[in-house]
């Protein structure tokens, strides 16, 4: 990616279809976040990645070490001393932890580069620099974390640069703010089990909606319901709205049948049995 802060076609293209393919793949969690960190490292021209998910509202615990994926290691003996850096706890190590701990605890989504969490004379002053950044070939980074309120969770991933390489830019932060926000609009949007999502329409707009299905233009629709034709395209586009889509295409689309079947699952989702024994509830170490 260039130098601009803007972003260019090919990468907004890049992130949508990015979002498709994390939906294919989220009946596992662990399979769509290491697809979705070996894409976005490609994008950003990031090195090493980790993804995970924390409780909301923020509980200051950090998240099971199955629950945390890791890509882009050049090798077994950084992989193993990354690990043992986040099996620590973080306590007093990492100076800017404390900052993004702030963050999450605010309840809010939210995107940031390194340089905007903590400045560069504090960051490479700290020993974790010493101790763990250089060491392990890698330095700048870039957090996000997405809030799902509906689901009590928070999608959280971290892409970190190789030693030397360039800061991540603004462009960069913005794609992956894109790409965060666009999966925060999945979740949200998702039917609960059991609910069907057109049912809860005002009756008006469930038959505009299922004329529109039908095949009918807004001409017929209006005929057929004894409306206004500027009513009824009122009433599509209150459902454009609703959907959050622009077109009939994707309208009709986003209400296809199998929709909510594509899913970017949490662990916390998962049976009990898949997570180690334990509880959504409990899943977690303290930080202290």
């Amino acid at each position: 990616m260039g130098h601009s802060h803007g972003l260019r076609l090919r990468d907004i293209r890049t992130v949508f279809r990015l979002v498709g393919e994390v939906r294919e793949l989220g009946a596992d969690p662990r399979v769509w976040r290491r697809h979705m960190l070996e894409q976005l490292h490609r994008v950003t021209g990031t090195m090493v990645g980790h993804a995970t998910e924390t409780a909301h509202p923020f509980d200051l615990k950090m998240p099971a070490m199955e629950d945390i994926v890791e890509v882009g290691w050049p090798g077994e003996s950084e992989r193993e001393l990354g690990q043992r850096y986040l099996e620590s706890g973080l306590e007093g190590a990492d100076p800017s932890i404390p900052i993004i701990f702030r963050l999450q605890a605010a309840g809010r989504p939210f995107t940031r580069t390194r340089r905007q969490i903590l400045a560069d004379g504090p960051w490479y002053r700290s020993g974790h620099i010493d101790g763990f950044r250089r060491p392990l070939g890698v330095d700048d980074f870039v957090v996000s974390t997405r809030v799902v309120p509906r689901l009590g969770v928070a999608s959280v991933f971290v892409l970190s640069r190789g030693w030397g390489e360039r800061p991540i830019g603004e462009a960069e932060r913005r794609l992956v703010h894109l790409f965060h926000a666009e999966l925060g609009h999945i979740w949200e949007d998702a039917v609960p089990a059991g609910t069907d999502a057109i049912a809860r329409l005002p009756l008006r707009l469930q038959q505009t909606l299922a004329r529109l299905r039908a095949g009918d233009s807004e001409k017929l629709i209006a005929s057929r319901l004894g409306l206004s034709h500027h009513t009824v395209h009122n009433n599509v586009k209150a459902l454009y709205r609703r959907f959050e889509v622009s077109s009939r295409g994707e309208l009709l689309a986003r209400c296809a049948p199998r929709f909510n079947d594509f899913l970017p699952l949490f662990s916390r989702n998962l049976p009990t049995a898949t997570t180690g024994g334990r509880p959504g509830g409990a899943r977690g170490r303290p930080v202290h």
